[in-house]
């Protein structure tokens, strides 16, 4: 029998009151580290969510349900008549004021802890304090392709230099980096490396009271020191590829060649760090946030395989504060053969939190890289993962491989979109990444884009264009966008033509229409797409297709095929009445090869009848601010010409979509659709 992944998420004060889903598990094994490694920083292997994982001897994390207004020292008092044997004692505050770190002995197992605190109120949640690994990667790669994830001659990139024209980066923009630390004087990185200035250096004050003295550039919480220098080259590798100085005849360039990023140290040389010192650096960024620091992103590089109540407070924390959290898919088990994270997560990738970005990693073919993770809902989108070339301690430069590496590379396109758009949400700027991304047959599937990130597109959604102009149209002489052709740019689409031509050059009684271009709305909601049509009618948005009504609508009796029974009718059967024989005459209304008194009295029963045009609907979910691509289809076979495009939203009442929503430039990267014209043929054959 298969090994089961048992995920838990309590509600109660001490886990008592658990929903239970199992699901099959694989072994997992990180190889960046080994067991003795583990054991050397003094972590033990437990059992946590129905498989081993390794976590810090006698070491908890305990989250209050509210912040708490008591010291460390009334918190130890009060443990102090719990008269327990295993002595615990809270030694740290994480940072937000409500979780904290807790000592016992070191013998103590979990269900020991939550007995002993059982008398504690207002506690949310205990955890062990899980160990977290530099995301285990292949073997690196040297620099011998360049950085082919930005720009290469088969376009299997991010379109970096695309992207360039319109942003490269701006200092007011700051990146968080937990993770090795940051050689911060490193020479392509040293400018973009972010500074505390509501703190002094060296007088040893907490001159800005955040509850660290001299933090001018950051934390270390491996050490508990103000120094975050790298001594492990994880944290740099990442750094470069966010944010290396480009243009500066140097090294290499990060995908932002502006911006100030922040090193928060938590794991060690060893490659290993705990879950304290993850969320101690995370709540650090989010003080600084609150304290008018333009945050925009924490990048997380690392894994671990426990699902943590307190690591999803925190990234709804990020949330709340407007920051979006980027974090590696995850790079398969022991095996190095990706997982799909829908059916077993990688945390913290696999937090179901809407600021969280998880990516996944692709090649130099444009395939999913062999040991990514991949999953069509909890993954977003994927990014180049394999040789990506970076800087390294000391001055170095290297290349690695993993979604490690993915991630930055999207951090880095969120740096540039925060200094193109400063006032885009966290929403949007995730809405963009998703909608912008290149669609990949391979990744159709695997991850929400179905496709791999593209840094010019993402910015082309999110900045304004050349305003609400209206939409490209294209006019042709026939029903299937062939023959004459006319464009123009039309302010909406709301026309009524009755029976005559939409404009000069066009034919009157058949004809075709495309619009195409990008669609903003002004909130995020769900959004219902209405068309209005006789005949022919076909929508896209965002590439996907909401309508699809593509046949002809014929009026009995409309003899002249104006879309109304009426004396012009009755007029030419009247001119050709008592005609007939064997060749069915115009008027013949019932088929019986002659024009006669059947006839009239059929028109008769119909007079006064009308095409009504038809509607047709589809709902899709929009964010505010983002520029989506768009195109209307449409063709008339005779009758009444009408064509309309309008949408509905809970706050938004229906109406013809305005004028300055609508943008005649398609998004780059986008194209109008072509599909087949073969479905309706040979119905305009048989009515014609």
């Amino acid at each position: 029998m298969p090994r089961m992944f048992v995920r838990c998420e309590c509600t109660s004060r001490l886990g008592t009151s658990c929903c239970l889903v199992a699901e099959p598990l694989e072994s997992r094994r990180h190889f960046s580290v080994s067991a003795q490694t583990l054991l050397n920083d003094d972590f033990v292997a437990i059992v946590a969510n129905g498989h081993q994982e390794w976590a810090k001897a006698g070491q908890w994390l305990v989250e209050f349900k509210s912040p708490q207004s008591k010291s460390i020292g009334k918190l130890n008092s009060s443990l102090s008549l719990l008269e327990s044997t295993l002595s615990p004692r809270f030694t740290q505050n994480l940072g937000d004021g409500q979780t904290f770190l807790l000592h016992s002995d070191r013998a103590a197992t979990l269900t020991d802890i939550k007995a002993s605190l059982a008398e504690v109120s207002d506690i949310r949640s205990i955890e062990p304090d899980y160990a977290i690994y530099q995301s285990a990667v292949m073997p690196n790669d040297p620099l011998l392709g360049g950085q082919w994830a930005l720009h290469q001659a088969n376009d299997h990139d991010i379109d970096a230099p695309e992207a360039w024209e319109l942003s490269t980066g701006s200092p007011s923009v700051v990146i968080a980096v937990p993770d090795s630390g940051i050689d911060y004087n490193h020479v392509d990185l040293s400018t973009n490396i972010w500074k505390n200035y509501a703190e002094i250096a060296g007088n040893g004050i907490d001159d800005d009271a955040d509850g660290y003295i001299d933090d001018v550039r950051g934390w270390d919480w491996v050490n508990n020191d103000n120094d975050p220098m790298d001594d492990n080259s994880h944290g740099t590798i990442v750094a470069g590829e966010i944010g290396a100085r480009g243009n500066n005849s140097l090294g290499v360039s990060g995908v932002a060649w502006q911006v100030k990023m922040m090193p928060l140290k938590f794991i060690a040389n060893t490659g290993l760090g705990a879950s304290s010192g993850a969320l101690s650096g995370i709540n650090y960024a989010i003080k600084q946030k609150q304290a008018g620091v333009n945050l925009k992103a924490v990048n997380a590089s690392w894994v671990n395989n426990s699902y943590s109540l307190i690591f999803q407070d925190t990234i709804l924390n990020l949330k709340t504060n407007g920051i979006l959290f980027v974090a590696g898919a995850g790079n398969g088990g022991g095996d190095y053969v990706g997982d799909d994270n829908d059916i077993m997560p990688t945390f913290p990738a696999s937090y179901a939190v809407d600021n969280v970005i998880s990516v996944a990693a692709t090649d130099q073919n444009d395939v999913l890289a062999s040991f990514s993770n991949y999953g069509a809902v909890s993954v977003a989108l994927a990014a180049p993962g394999v040789g990506i070339s970076s800087t390294s301690p000391g001055n170095g430069y290297t290349g690695s491989t993993g979604t490690s590496d993915s991630a930055p590379l999207v951090t880095g396109v969120v740096a540039l979109a925060a200094a193109a758009v400063p006032n885009a949400t966290y929403l949007q700027v995730r809405a963009a990444l998703v909608a912008g991304a290149d669609l990949i047959p391979s990744l159709t599937g695997m991850v929400q884009a179905n496709g791999r990130l593209n840094a010019r597109k993402t910015l082309e959604l999110l900045l304004p264009l050349s305003g609400g102009d209206g939409l490209s149209a294209t006019y042709f002489n026939n029903f299937d966008f062939t023959g004459t052709s006319v464009g123009r740019v039309d302010s909406n689409v709301g026309f009524d033509w009755s029976s005559n031509a939409p404009l000069s050059g066009i034919d009157r009684n058949t004809y075709s229409a495309r619009w195409t271009g990008a669609v903003s709305p002004a909130s995020t909601e769900t959004y219902t797409f209405y068309t209005r049509a006789d005949d022919g009618v076909r929508l896209w948005v965002n590439g996907q297709q909401l309508i699809n009504r593509w046949t002809d609508r014929p009026l009995a009796c409309d003899v002249t095929q104006d879309g109304v029974i009426n004396t012009d009718d009755f007029n030419v059967i009247s001119g050709n009445f008592g005609r007939g024989n064997a060749t069915v005459q115009t008027g013949d209304l019932n088929g019986d090869t002659i024009v006669n008194s059947l006839d009239v009295m059929l028109l008769f029963a119909n007079w006064g009848n009308a095409v009504t045009p038809q509607e047709d609907s589809a709902t899709i979910a929009l964010t505010a601010g983002v520029k989506y691509s768009i195109q209307l289809d449409y063709y008339q076979n005779v009758g009444r010409g009408v064509a309309r495009l309008s949408w509905a939203s809970p706050s938004v009442p229906k109406q013809i979509i305005p004028q300055n929503s609508l943008f005649s430039i398609m998004p780059v990267g986008t194209s109008p659709i072509f599909p087949s014209m073969s479905g309706i043929r040979g119905n305009l054959e048989v009515l014609g």
